[in-house]
């Protein structure tokens, strides 16, 4: 599609320059133009000068569009190495906060999604209906209908390929710099104690949103089967297949981060517990 418009572009720039050389050539040869022709190739050089300027004007649209959703998806200040006992807690902290953020728009685009739903669900049905009575001559009608359905589908399945590819990250980077965090911590430090405690109910925060997110993802992917099971036509059941696929992959991630979620907290749980029962054993021990 790039490259078609290139060309097109390439094109139009190359008539408004033969355009404007014929204009030129006139003006420098000194000869009289006729009237008509100059009409017309004035008509000819600014339709096509608007136009391309048209076309410049979508292209730098689309890259700056397909830019922000790049940065909207992506999270290109984690980095690849292992984190370092200064950078967990910034690192971690900052991925926490834009994990929170994502859920909780996660959730307004899955409410969004389920309404979509609805619609895709009625459509197929009354498809469906269709189907039953329908005659040769319709056909074509309807399978052109129900393919503007699949790929509509087929978009919201690479919408939700993206934002899984996002969280994934998130939660890699969350569980890595607390794990670092929740080795390193002397909790018998004031300061560390109730930085332990925080992050203990953290993770309970984080477990109570990713069953949230679970739940919403959960209802949606039984649509996202029942469209697959509908088997209308190809395209609706392929783009199914893939929305149901891109759903059962955030599920995973969300599954993982809450078991790893719960893991750091009973480790840091039961940490804190030693360290606090160990105390009053030192304190006999000196007297």
């Amino acid at each position: 599609m790039e490259k078609i418009s290139s060309v097109k572009a390439a094109a139009i720039g190359a008539l408004v320059a033969v355009a404007g050389l014929i204009l030129s050539l006139y003006q420098v040869q000194g000869w009289k133009m006729p009237t008509v022709l100059a009409a017309l190739l004035w008509f000819i050089l600014f339709g096509l000068a608007s136009f391309l300027i048209g076309v410049l004007c979508l292209a730098a649209f689309k890259a700056i569009k397909q830019i922000a959703e790049r940065r909207a998806i992506s999270a290109s200040w984690v980095s690849s190495a292992a984190p370092g006992l200064l950078d967990c807690e910034v690192d971690g902290k900052r991925a926490i906060d834009r994990l929170l953020k994502e859920i909780n728009r996660l959730q307004v685009d899955i409410n969004r999604l389920a309404t979509r739903a609805e619609m895709y669900s009625k459509q197929i049905n009354d498809l469906l209906k269709v189907t039953e009575k329908r005659t040769i001559k319709k056909a074509k009608t309807e399978q052109q209908r129900a393919n503007r359905v699949g790929k509509q589908i087929d978009r919201s399945a690479i919408y939700i390929e993206k934002r899984t590819g996002l969280f994934e990250i998130l939660t890699k980077e969350i569980v890595r710099n607390y794990e670092v965090m929740k080795a390193t911590l002397d909790v018998t430090e004031e300061k560390n104690g109730r930085t332990s405690k925080s992050l203990i109910f953290a993770f309970g925060d984080f477990d109570r949103a990713g069953a949230a997110a679970i739940s919403s993802v959960t209802l949606l992917k039984q649509g996202a089967e029942k469209f697959r099971q509908s088997n209308l036509t190809k395209v609706i059941r392929e783009a199914s297949k893939r929305l149901e696929n891109s759903l059962d992959s955030m599920l995973s991630c969300f599954t993982q981060f809450r078991d790893n979620c719960l893991r750091l907290r009973t480790e840091l749980t039961l940490k804190c517990a030693n360290e606090d029962s160990s105390i009053p054993r030192k304190v006999g021990s000196q007297s």
